[in-house]
């Protein structure tokens, strides 16, 4: 029995989150993520935002 997976799932997907000083124009932070985009339009709003709270979870970074 054979199932085609990638009926699912679109792309493996790079997100990169960029924290910026508005007033200096200085990168302040940059967190990345990789994930999989789904084709399914009632999954994909939630698959985006556990994606975005993925990478942010890595903010602010630990203290050398």
């Amino acid at each position: 029995h054979w199932r085609d997976w990638s009926s699912d799932v679109c792309s493996s997907d790079l997100l990169t989150i960029d924290l910026i000083d508005a007033e200096k124009k200085e990168l302040i932070w940059q967190g990345t993520g990789v994930g999989y985009l789904t084709k399914n339009a009632d999954k994909k709003d939630e698959v985006i935002n556990n994606f975005v709270t993925q990478i942010l979870a890595q903010y602010p970074p630990a203290k050398k």
